[in-house]
């Protein structure tokens, strides 16, 4: 893919690729970790939102790190099929679709997090993330409204 307006930056283990939109910044961090995850952030205006997590503690101490060094505000996680990784920013509130939050807790994610704890051992954070539910056809709204300021989360 040929990357434009792209700056990419090697962190200790992962990388983020950093595209600016002018007033939206696209954040891609690849985690190097041992199922080659990738975890999204938007940023506008200093706040930010999260797509997925990490789920691995050092590419966790990461990504916290650079967000923290980059001044971002993360105002909301959006969590979908890897709920793995609770300790990443717990303070920041996480949604989950319906769908989602019961294949998470004990549906197949729960299973893939079983799997994944037994594969992997102390290095993974199994602890599920708590979500708070919302509609199937909320997501993408709700992560938009989040960073662009277009309305209050009750209005939605």
């Amino acid at each position: 893919m040929k990357k434009e307006n792209c700056k990419t930056t090697a962190l200790n283990k992962g990388v983020v690729s950093e595209y600016d939109f002018g007033a939206v910044k696209f954040y891609a961090y690849k985690t190097n970790d041992l199922i080659d995850d990738e975890v999204f952030i938007l940023v506008k205006n200093g706040k930010g939102v999260c797509i997925e997590l990490p789920c691995f503690y050092d590419n966790i101490e990461e990504l916290t790190a650079f967000i923290k060094e980059n001044n971002i505000e993360l105002v909301g996680k959006m969590v979908a099929y890897h709920a793995a990784g609770a300790s990443f920013m717990p303070e920041v509130t996480a949604y989950g679709t319906k769908s989602s939050l019961e294949y998470n807790s004990g549906g197949g994610g729960a299973g893939l997090i079983q799997n994944f704890t037994n594969a992997f051992g102390e290095i993974f954070d199994s602890s599920v993330c708590k979500a708070e539910l919302i509609e199937d056809g909320e997501f993408v709204l709700l992560a938009l409204s989040l960073i662009l300021n277009l309305m209050p989360r009750h209005m939605i």
